[in-house]
């Protein structure tokens, strides 16, 4: 397939081209997704694996400031749907710290449910993104953890022990909210800022709101 590998060559190249300041910033975001996807895409199908592991370090380095034609989101979006380039969204994501897509992925590909929810303790400082992210995802770590919970109970009545307890997933899901509904709190009574020493680095912006029902 000639082809592909001289489209890859020619797209390598735009890659590293500054973009154009004539166009318009909707239509430069336009060519990065479409140039990005149709890049990595061409790496997948040819199986060139080592190159996108340099294509994403290169990212990631230090002339990743530099404004060319390349978009994050769709670098992510392609290499996570490939086990063998899943690693190489992931630690996109990281670096990025584009935290609400680095959960997605846990769930969505990795299936890693308290990696998930690590980073959604862990790296989600904002209140409103926090809860919206238990909302969507709080759900689905409850239900693998009573799916969780079946087979410990199965294993253990095959093995004439008895029933298991909850799973810590579901303990650490609801411990967190517990969390969230104190620092909710904290910030309510206290003129609209957190106190406690535990949500310091919480944050919640003038026009956003967080209510109670929200988390029930």
């Amino acid at each position: 397939m000639p082809q592909l590998d001289n489209l890859i060559k020619y797209l390598e190249r735009l890659i590293d081209t500054p973009c154009l300041n004539q166009l318009s910033a909707a239509s430069v975001a336009d060519y990065n997704k479409d140039y990005t996807a149709l890049l990595l895409n061409c790496y997948v199908k040819k199986e060139k694996f080592t190159e996108i592991k340099l294509f994403i370090q290169k990212a990631i380095g230090e002339n990743s400031k530099n404004q060319t034609i390349f978009d994050v989101a769709t670098a992510i979006d392609v290499c996570r749907q490939q086990k063998s380039t899943r690693e190489e969204a992931i630690k996109l994501a990281k670096y990025k710290q584009m935290w609400r897509l680095l959960v997605q992925i846990y769930i969505e590909n990795e299936k890693n449910w308290q990696e998930s929810l690590t980073v959604i303790k862990e790296k989600i400082n904002n209140l409103r993104e926090k809860v919206d992210c238990l909302q969507i995802y709080g759900p689905k770590l409850l239900k693998e953890s009573i799916k969780q919970q079946d087979q410990q109970a199965s294993a253990l009545k095959r093995n004439f022990i008895g029933f298991g307890s909850p799973t810590k997933l579901a303990d650490d899901v609801m411990a967190h909210v517990k969390d969230v509904a104190r620092a909710l709190i904290d910030y309510t009574k206290n003129g609209s800022k957190f106190k406690m020493k535990q949500f310091k680095d919480f944050e919640l912006k003038k026009n956003q709101r967080v209510r109670i029902e929200d988390l029930l």
